[in-house]
């Protein structure tokens, strides 16, 4: 069997000022409603989109590629760095 850790270390639930659970999925649980768990869902895991082979969060890109190639003169370490 192999045991796959969160990116979240459990132990920050003894810094909780309302804790309503005894593990973090169990306050989380008892915390949010189904509409909440969605959300922070789609914003941790968003739906992307490629465009000439740069990666964006497709909410918040608007179609001006061509003014980012420009901007950034292609160069994509530049690009990276935003």
């Amino acid at each position: 069997m192999e045991i796959y850790s969160s990116i979240v270390d459990n132990s920050i639930i003894e810094s909780f000022k309302n804790l309503r659970g005894s593990t973090l999925i169990n306050n989380a649980a008892n915390s949010c409603g189904i509409e909440e768990v969605i959300s922070v869902a789609n914003l941790l895991c968003p739906e992307i989109i490629e465009v000439k082979g740069y990666i964006f969060i497709s909410e918040f890109y608007n179609g001006n590629i061509d003014s980012l190639e420009k901007q950034f003169n292609c160069d994509r370490k530049r690009w990276k760095c935003l």
